[in-house]
């Protein structure tokens, strides 16, 4: 059986998209011609099934995506079941919508060298979502993708591909929008290409978002050059690209950049900037720019602005003297990694100047990771975002007090406190400071545990409050303990004569009693003139007590 993704979940962009693709179809098509048609119709694509009929059946799909092309009218969807799709080579001439079950589930395969040819080239409005492009070899522009008309992409892994001219991954000449998309090792050609990750060659709007551009290459830009006059890249991560001149970001249009990592990006040639290199107008917000080869940035064109809590590793990205902006200052960040969400990202661990050293005005509401914005990343009780495309988030504790001994106590006994404090990663470690008594008392956790104690001067019902002050990892928390102080009370009681007595040992040394008056008027103490030791017995009327009072003391006062 196949298994097909949701045919649609609802998102803005793509409605924004299906509105083009109305438009396109009103303009390109006669008035009627549309309707004849009939309405939009799912199409299904399988690896195991067989280019044979309409492909408008689940239970009997197509085999090829390009077949499945070839079937549809305008505005169609075509469900792509997971699987591997070899030799895929696909052009939308209407508008169309391709679904997959994942981008990395649902793979179409260019065939690389041996099969000469891009994966998608896109003459209408398109939509592609959940999959993975990857192996497209063309000998001009594009290798993965070429978009001659208006794009989405999200969830997308273009993977691989290579160009002999530019856009390595993507090449792209209209309206382009990628979300939750990663462009990876793709290459445009080193001895003369631009952008190794995207080509954007014409002022047409970009919008890149959540996305991680890694490990491309080129001439120029190995990451990405783009020219478009109204671009913005949100919680972008370009990271570990590699060209001759201009190894991260290549911009020639009107550029805002916003809460981006642009990091360890690498010059081959004679470039200075493995960074960004603007020739045309860029801004920044709270982006981290460091340990790039050469220059982190350099500005030779129209403007280059801050807007502020921005890090540059080096000197060079000025004028970078906004309120928030540090430089010369290493951010700490870790390797690539998969840290949650659809691409990799990298964290920035404890201690790092980027944690709460951005602005929340302007910030975008989720990380790279869809993760929420601002967070109390350095545990001091105000949420501030981070710098970077990625926000730390610290991780709940829960503090426990497992004893409290002893319980009841008396004023002025100590009391040992125990405590544990777990969480869902690594074993919390740090402080936890006990108070509500008297003399109060701080536990450093060790194995997220410890004790220490505490003590009371007064009595009564008190209440242990332990607090947990957190660490790199854990947000604070606490925990309540009742406890019980007892009362000390002091009672005199006079023994009653008429019940009290005294027992005479029978001999010297026999320890055994021998004679007993209980009703004795006279009270006697010691030996007597044989050496016969008296005990006495005395009689207290202690009903008044408590009947759970706790004997601390007594003393006895004999008055002759």
């Amino acid at each position: 059986m196949n298994v097909y993704p949701n045919e649609r979940k609802s998102y803005v962009k793509t409605l924004a998209i299906t509105l083009l693709i109305l438009i396109y179809l009103i303009f390109l098509y006669p008035p009627g011609e549309v309707f004849a048609k009939g309405a939009a119709t799912n199409r299904y694509v399988a690896t195991t099934g067989v280019d044979i009929g309409n492909c408008s059946n689940s239970a009997s799909p197509c085999m090829t995506v390009a077949y499945a092309v070839g079937q549809s009218a305008g505005g169609d969807t075509i469900n792509i079941a997971n699987g591997t799709y070899p030799n895929t080579h696909v052009t939308v001439n209407i508008p169309l919508n391709f679904i997959g079950g994942g981008m990395k589930t649902t793979i179409l395969d260019g065939g690389g060298p041996a099969l000469l040819g891009r994966v998608f080239t896109v003459n209408a409005p398109t939509t592609i979502l959940d999959m993975k492009i990857q192996n497209g070899v063309e000998a001009t522009n594009g290798g993965g993708i070429l978009n001659a008309s208006t794009l989405n992409l999200e969830r997308v892994w273009v993977f691989n591909n290579l160009a002999n001219g530019n856009g390595g991954g993507i090449w792209s000449e209209g309206p382009l929008w990628m979300q939750d998309t990663a462009v990876e090792g793709n290459s445009a050609n080193p001895g003369g290409g631009s952008g190794g990750g995207l080509y954007h060659s014409s002022t047409q709007n970009l919008s890149i978002t959540d996305a991680t551009f890694n490990e491309n290459s080129a001439q120029f830009g190995g990451g990405m050059e783009i020219f478009s006059s109204n671009a913005s890249l949100t919680n972008v991560t370009i990271s570990g690209n590699t060209a001759q001149a201009f190894g991260g970001l290549y911009n020639h249009g009107t550029c805002t950049v916003v809460n981006a990592t642009i990091v360890d990006n690498t010059l081959t040639g004679g470039g200075l900037t493995g960074g960004v290199y603007n020739f045309g107008s860029i801004q920044f917000l709270n982006t981290i720019l460091a340990n790039n080869t050469g220059n982190n940035c350099t500005n030779a064109g129209i403007s280059w602005v801050s807007n502020g809590y921005n890090i540059d590793s080096g000197i060079s990205c000025q004028p970078f003297a906004a309120p928030g902006d540090q430089f010369n200052i290493v951010p700490f960040h870790l390797l690539l990694a998969n840290n949650g969400g659809y691409t990799q990202t990298h964290e920035i661990p404890a201690g790092s100047p980027a944690i709460d050293k951005g602005t929340n005005a302007g910030c975008p509401s989720t990380d790279q990771r869809g993760k929420t914005r601002p967070s109390d990343g350095d545990g001091d009780g105000t949420a501030t975002c981070d710098v970077g495309a990625y926000e730390r988030v610290l991780l709940s504790s829960t503090t426990t007090i497992t004893s409290d001994t002893p319980d009841p106590s008396l004023p002025g006994e100590s009391v040992a406190v125990s405590v544990t404090v777990s969480g869902s990663g690594a074993t919390p470690t740090g402080t936890v400071k006990i108070t509500g008594a008297s003399t109060n008392c701080n536990i450093t956790l060790s194995g997220g545990s410890g004790s220490c104690n505490v003590v009371w001067n007064s009595s009564g019902s008190k209440t242990i409050k332990a607090k947990y002050l957190g660490d790199a990892n854990y947000k604070p928390s606490s925990d309540t303990e009742p406890h019980t102080v007892r009362t000390i009370l002091t009672k005199t009681y006079k023994s009653a004569g008429a019940n009290d007595g005294w027992i005479l040992e029978s001999t010297e040394t026999s320890g055994t009693g021998g004679t007993m008056d209980k009703t004795a008027n006279t009270f006697y103490l010691g030996d007597d003139g044989q050496d016969r030791q008296y005990r006495a017995i005395l009689h207290f009327a202690t009903s008044t007590l408590p009947d759970n009072a706790v004997l601390t003391s007594v003393e006895l006062k004999i008055k002759k």
